[in-house]
């Protein structure tokens, strides 16, 4: 490739992302000034969660919230339901990043999140939490039989069951 066509292409990647990014203008709405205030008002950190390319992200947004002095770390979804949400507070504002909103490792944590946040009464009145927490519960179960996380629970089933097929009975001397 010759610079005139490195050229060529560079500065139509820059006008690509200018527009993009003059594009989010118009999403500046009432649910980001929401999350703003969330996040400003939060007494304890910000926990950022994300999975894949968002979980990568939200790693960033982590570190640059801590570096300009909003204490904040990242959470793995994968390593917080093992876990890992014994360091959320009370005090914590969570910022799930998905890029569908239908990660099964963000949907297994919901329920964990918003079970704390009713429990503590945290971010709304009692019945609006415990509303939302049945509402993840029965998005977990709908969602469930359709992720990795069956596997989990029917390991032993496949294995007896592919044993019992192949007539596997152990390793012979």
């Amino acid at each position: 490739m010759n610079d005139s066509k490195l050229q060529q292409l560079a500065r139509a990647v820059i006008e690509t992302e200018a527009r993009a990014v003059s594009e989010l203008v118009g999403r500046i709405g009432s649910d980001f000034i929401r999350a703003c205030h969330y996040m400003y008002e939060c007494k304890g950190r910000i926990v950022v969660l994300g999975m894949g390319k968002s979980g990568h992200i939200g790693d960033k947004i982590a570190a640059t919230l801590a570096s300009t002095g909003s204490p904040s770390f990242f959470v793995h979804p994968g390593e917080a339901s093992h876990g890992d949400m014994g360091m959320i507070t009370r005090d914590d504002t969570v910022l799930a990043l998905s890029n569908s909103g239908e990660t099964s490792e963000i949907i297994t944590i919901l329920p964990l999140i918003t079970g704390y946040f009713a429990f503590h009464r945290v971010g709304m009145t009692a019945p609006s939490l415990i509303a939302i927490h049945i509402l993840s519960v029965e998005l977990l179960m709908v969602v469930f039989p359709f992720t990795k996380l069956t596997h989990a629970f029917t390991v032993f089933l496949s294995r007896w069951y592919n044993g019992a097929i192949s007539g596997y009975r152990g390793v012979e001397s």
